[in-house]
């Protein structure tokens, strides 16, 4: 008995130690048949009120959705006509999926989320083209950059009609979000603006030469936005009136150019990086503080990132018609950071009972992993006599049996993960050199 004490408590030593120094991982998942294409693939990204996630495809042109499982398993929906040659940038609400068409500036589409399948295209009304960007806003209504110099909300029922239009002074706007004082924030070529609800007074904040692509709500407080063309991330507070009392962040990744942005659950705002084919993250906290982790696909083209409902990250990846999945983020800045329970039950379901699964999983599993290993150790040595020194096929051997997860850890359980006995092509992405918030 006491030998088997001594075990649960090493076996409980050694998954409290992974569950706070685990490593980000990085996934990725086809998003069509078709693989990698010459025209734009994926699209955009939405997560909807089902707890699905959206996206739109083009070339073959389809709305997908998905769960966020392991693997996901991708149900393209079709429309039997596409009028307007198929789906772009998406929005949700009004229970539909709201579509810019790819063929037309002019025109929209809509998908119900009741009955998937259920298509409708339309032209827009006076006060719309190319809707680029959607965001479901306090108002009620469903606000998008355009094409054009100017910003426009309309309820999101059908028929479509336009109820505002700001226009701004950017040429073109690629990017819109509610911020934290629940106002329309929008990026475009010349810089971001705000609208403020429900006066619509629109407040300009120019950017000359820095072509901001992507804009986002900070846990901060504040409204932060990627500055596309200088390789840095910026924040305004939303009390602003100049740019006087905006922050810019250099990133330590040359020509990475930053396109769209999110806060993320464990709170730091990620980002992808298209040129440096990175997923990158900053500590509002201290904004000195970041780092970036490399895709496994390369010249990949990460561009969209949202957070999913299972807490992960998720992102599109252009010309690899990929979706990518960055998973292990309340091990990345450690489980206490992330949720402090405010009470008994909350505590023993996010911490104490997974780690209380986890010790006893890993007394069962770690034997059998070490056996493998240990096997795997001994056909390697008669792989590589019995090939007369073919390191790579020994080199196979020896990752297929001691690679894959050695212990169950709390975070696997938290996501109803299980350890990978084998050895994987999965990508488990190093850690940034600079400091791990705690």
């Amino acid at each position: 008995m006491r030998r088997l004490g001594w075990a649960i408590v090493l076996g409980a030593l050694l998954v409290w130690m992974a569950d706070s120094a685990s490593a980000v991982t990085i996934d990725e998942f086809p998003a069509s048949a078709n693989g990698p294409s010459t025209v734009y693939s994926i699209i955009d990204l939405v997560v909807g009120p089902d707890g699905l996630l959206y996206f739109s495809h083009r070339s073959p042109d389809f709305v997908g959705r998905f769960a966020p499982a392991d693997p996901p398993a991708i149900d393209p929906l079709v429309s039997p006509t596409w009028t307007f040659s198929g789906p772009y940038r998406l929005g949700i609400g009004g229970g539909m999926v709201w579509f810019q068409t790819g063929g037309s500036a002019g025109s929209m589409g809509t998908m119900s989320l009741a009955t998937p399948n259920t298509f409708k295209e339309f032209f827009v009304p006076q006060g719309l083209f190319a809707p680029d960007r959607f965001v479901l806003a306090p108002d009620g209504n469903l606000w998008c950059v355009n094409l054009r110099s100017f910003v426009s909300a309309f309820p999101p029922v059908l028929p479509l009609v336009v109820s505002t239009t700001v226009n701004i002074t950017s040429p073109v706007a690629s990017d819109i979000t509610v911020g934290p004082d629940k106002n329309i924030w929008f990026a475009g070529t010349s810089g971001i603006g705000r609208i403020d609800l429900p006066s619509h007074a629109l407040t300009e904040f120019a950017l000359p030469m820095v072509n901001p692509e992507g804009i986002a709500s900070g846990p901060d407080g504040k409204v932060w936005f990627t500055e596309t063309n200088t390789n840095q991330i910026g924040r305004i507070p939303t009390n602003a009136t100049s740019t006087a009392s905006m922050e810019h962040f250099s990133l330590p990744n040359p020509n990475s150019r930053p396109v769209h942005i999110v806060a993320g659950p464990d709170g730091l705002m990620w980002f992808t990086e298209q040129q440096a084919n990175r997923i990158g993250w900053m500590d509002p906290k201290d904004p000195n503080n970041n780092g970036d982790f490399a895709l496994p696909t390369d010249a990949a083209a990460p561009d969209v990132i949202v957070v999913g409902p299972d807490g992960s990250l998720w992102f599109t990846e252009v010309t690899a018609d990929q979706i990518g999945r960055v998973s292990g983020l309340l091990d990345f800045t450690q489980p206490f950071r992330a949720f402090v329970p405010n009470n008994y039950h909350d505590y023993w379901k996010l911490y104490a009972a997974p780690a209380a699964t986890a010790a006893v999983g890993t007394l069962v599993y770690l034997p059998a992993k070490m056996g493998l290993a240990i096997g795997g150790g001994v056909t390697s040595a008669l792989v590589f006599a019995a090939s007369l020194g073919d390191a790579q096929t020994t080199a196979s051997v020896w990752r297929a049996t001691t690679g894959g997860d050695w212990i169950v850890t709390p975070a696997m359980v938290r996501r109803h993960d299980s350890p990978r006995f084998l050895g994987s092509a999965r990508h488990v992405a190093s850690r940034s050199k600079r400091r791990i918030p705690n």
